[in-house]
Protein backbone atom coordinates (compact mmCIF):
# COMPACT_ATOMS: atom_id res chain seq x y z
CA UNK A 1 0.00 0.00 0.00
CA UNK A 2 1.53 3.52 -0.57
CA UNK A 3 1.16 6.05 2.16
CA UNK A 4 -2.32 7.55 1.55
CA UNK A 5 -3.87 3.62 2.37
CA UNK A 6 -4.63 2.91 -1.50
CA UNK A 7 -1.88 0.01 -2.98
CA UNK A 8 -4.53 -0.64 -6.03
CA UNK A 9 -2.35 1.09 -8.63
CA UNK A 10 0.70 -0.81 -7.12
CA UNK A 11 -1.39 -3.83 -7.98
CA UNK A 12 -2.65 -3.32 -11.29
CA UNK A 13 0.93 -2.89 -12.24
CA UNK A 14 2.62 -5.79 -10.66
CA UNK A 15 -0.22 -7.58 -12.27
CA UNK A 16 0.61 -5.86 -15.88
CA UNK A 17 4.09 -6.58 -15.29
CA UNK A 18 3.93 -10.58 -14.73
CA UNK A 19 1.48 -11.30 -17.35
CA UNK A 20 4.32 -9.39 -19.83
CA UNK A 21 6.68 -11.31 -18.28
CA UNK A 22 4.37 -15.08 -18.78
CA UNK A 23 3.91 -13.72 -22.62
CA UNK A 24 7.65 -13.42 -23.08
CA UNK A 25 8.52 -16.37 -21.50
CA UNK A 26 5.68 -18.30 -23.00
CA UNK A 27 7.14 -16.45 -26.52
CA UNK A 28 10.84 -17.52 -25.77
CA UNK A 29 9.99 -21.22 -25.17
CA UNK A 30 7.99 -21.61 -28.27
CA UNK A 31 11.12 -20.20 -29.98
CA UNK A 32 13.13 -22.99 -28.77
CA UNK A 33 10.68 -25.82 -29.31
CA UNK A 34 10.34 -24.39 -33.04
CA UNK A 35 13.44 -22.10 -34.06
CA UNK A 36 12.19 -22.15 -37.53
CA UNK A 37 8.78 -20.62 -38.45
CA UNK A 38 6.33 -23.08 -39.69
CA UNK A 39 5.20 -22.49 -43.23
CA UNK A 40 2.65 -23.97 -44.71
CA UNK A 41 1.57 -25.07 -48.27
CA UNK A 42 2.70 -26.69 -51.34
CA UNK A 43 5.74 -24.11 -52.01
CA UNK A 44 7.29 -25.79 -49.02
CA UNK A 45 9.19 -28.53 -50.59
CA UNK A 46 10.59 -25.69 -53.05
CA UNK A 47 11.82 -23.20 -49.81
CA UNK A 48 13.65 -25.87 -47.84
CA UNK A 49 15.02 -27.27 -51.22
CA UNK A 50 16.94 -24.26 -51.81
CA UNK A 51 18.56 -24.27 -48.51
CA UNK A 52 21.71 -24.84 -50.02
CA UNK A 53 21.69 -23.07 -53.08
CA UNK A 54 23.93 -19.98 -53.64
CA UNK A 55 22.18 -16.60 -53.25
CA UNK A 56 21.92 -16.18 -57.26
CA UNK A 57 20.13 -19.77 -57.08
CA UNK A 58 18.39 -19.08 -53.96
CA UNK A 59 16.88 -15.58 -56.08
CA UNK A 60 15.67 -17.25 -59.05
CA UNK A 61 13.80 -19.76 -56.83
CA UNK A 62 12.23 -16.96 -54.73
CA UNK A 63 11.37 -15.33 -57.56
CA UNK A 64 9.55 -18.05 -59.50
CA UNK A 65 7.82 -18.91 -56.48
CA UNK A 66 6.58 -15.57 -55.83
CA UNK A 67 5.30 -15.00 -59.93
CA UNK A 68 3.16 -18.61 -59.10
CA UNK A 69 1.88 -17.16 -55.66
CA UNK A 70 -1.17 -15.88 -56.80
CA UNK A 71 -2.08 -18.76 -58.55
CA UNK A 72 -1.52 -21.20 -55.63
CA UNK A 73 -3.00 -19.16 -52.79
CA UNK A 74 -6.23 -19.05 -55.38
CA UNK A 75 -6.12 -22.65 -55.18
CA UNK A 76 -5.40 -23.11 -51.82
CA UNK A 77 -8.21 -20.89 -50.52
CA UNK A 78 -10.59 -22.28 -53.12
CA UNK A 79 -9.02 -25.81 -51.68
CA UNK A 80 -9.99 -24.92 -47.74
CA UNK A 81 -13.36 -23.64 -48.46
CA UNK A 82 -14.32 -26.64 -50.30
CA UNK A 83 -13.04 -29.01 -47.41
CA UNK A 84 -15.15 -27.23 -44.59
CA UNK A 85 -17.72 -27.46 -47.06
CA UNK A 86 -17.09 -31.20 -47.30
CA UNK A 87 -17.17 -31.35 -43.03
CA UNK A 88 -20.61 -29.55 -43.43
CA UNK A 89 -21.79 -31.81 -45.89
CA UNK A 90 -20.65 -34.66 -43.58
CA UNK A 91 -22.48 -33.24 -40.54
CA UNK A 92 -25.80 -33.32 -42.49
CA UNK A 93 -28.64 -36.01 -42.35
CA UNK A 94 -29.41 -37.10 -44.24
CA UNK A 95 -26.60 -37.16 -46.32
CA UNK A 96 -26.62 -35.40 -49.70
CA UNK A 97 -24.14 -38.00 -51.87
CA UNK A 98 -24.34 -35.68 -54.93
CA UNK A 99 -23.09 -32.65 -52.90
CA UNK A 100 -20.59 -34.50 -51.46
CA UNK A 101 -19.20 -36.37 -54.63
CA UNK A 102 -19.21 -32.69 -56.28
CA UNK A 103 -17.22 -31.17 -53.34
CA UNK A 104 -14.86 -34.03 -53.51
CA UNK A 105 -14.81 -33.45 -57.29
CA UNK A 106 -13.51 -30.35 -56.50
CA UNK A 107 -10.85 -30.98 -53.97
CA UNK A 108 -9.45 -33.41 -56.24
CA UNK A 109 -9.15 -30.02 -58.80
CA UNK A 110 -7.63 -28.07 -56.61
CA UNK A 111 -4.99 -30.32 -55.38
CA UNK A 112 -4.27 -31.31 -59.15
CA UNK A 113 -4.08 -27.41 -59.88
CA UNK A 114 -1.91 -27.03 -56.90
CA UNK A 115 0.39 -29.78 -58.03
CA UNK A 116 0.32 -28.68 -62.26
CA UNK A 117 1.52 -24.75 -60.23
CA UNK A 118 4.43 -26.63 -58.07
CA UNK A 119 5.31 -28.63 -61.28
CA UNK A 120 5.45 -25.61 -64.16
CA UNK A 121 7.47 -23.58 -60.75
CA UNK A 122 9.62 -26.49 -60.60
CA UNK A 123 10.35 -26.73 -64.48
CA UNK A 124 10.89 -22.73 -64.56
CA UNK A 125 14.08 -22.90 -61.60
CA UNK A 126 15.35 -26.21 -63.49
CA UNK A 127 15.44 -24.12 -66.80
CA UNK A 128 17.29 -20.89 -65.14
CA UNK A 129 19.69 -22.66 -62.83
CA UNK A 130 23.07 -24.31 -63.91
CA UNK A 131 23.38 -28.06 -63.66
CA UNK A 132 25.32 -27.79 -60.29
CA UNK A 133 22.89 -25.93 -58.94
CA UNK A 134 19.89 -28.05 -60.09
CA UNK A 135 21.69 -30.75 -58.36
CA UNK A 136 21.54 -29.45 -55.02
CA UNK A 137 17.77 -28.84 -55.61
CA UNK A 138 17.11 -32.41 -56.62
CA UNK A 139 19.06 -33.61 -53.79
CA UNK A 140 17.23 -31.57 -51.00
CA UNK A 141 13.51 -33.03 -51.98
CA UNK A 142 13.25 -35.54 -49.26
CA UNK A 143 16.26 -34.07 -47.33
CA UNK A 144 14.63 -31.67 -45.40
CA UNK A 145 11.77 -34.18 -43.99
CA UNK A 146 14.69 -36.46 -42.54
CA UNK A 147 16.82 -33.47 -41.41
CA UNK A 148 13.85 -31.96 -39.25
CA UNK A 149 12.15 -35.74 -38.95
CA UNK A 150 12.86 -34.90 -34.83
CA UNK A 151 10.02 -32.17 -34.77
CA UNK A 152 7.61 -35.03 -35.39
CA UNK A 153 7.73 -36.39 -31.61
CA UNK A 154 7.46 -32.75 -30.17
CA UNK A 155 3.87 -32.85 -32.15
CA UNK A 156 0.52 -34.14 -30.91
CA UNK A 157 -0.51 -37.04 -31.74
CA UNK A 158 -3.24 -37.45 -33.83
CA UNK A 159 -6.82 -37.89 -32.54
CA UNK A 160 -7.81 -41.55 -32.57
CA UNK A 161 -9.48 -42.98 -35.29
CA UNK A 162 -13.80 -43.18 -34.24
CA UNK A 163 -15.45 -46.14 -35.46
Amino acid sequence: MDRTGNGKPMRIVLVLSLALNLLLLGFLAARALFPEPRLVGPHVALHHAMEELSPEAQEVVRNTMRAHGKNLRAHMRELRQAKAELQDLLGTDPLDEAAVADVLQQIRRHNGAIQEEIHEATLEIARELPVDERRHLNLRWGEHIRKHEHRRELMPPPPPERR
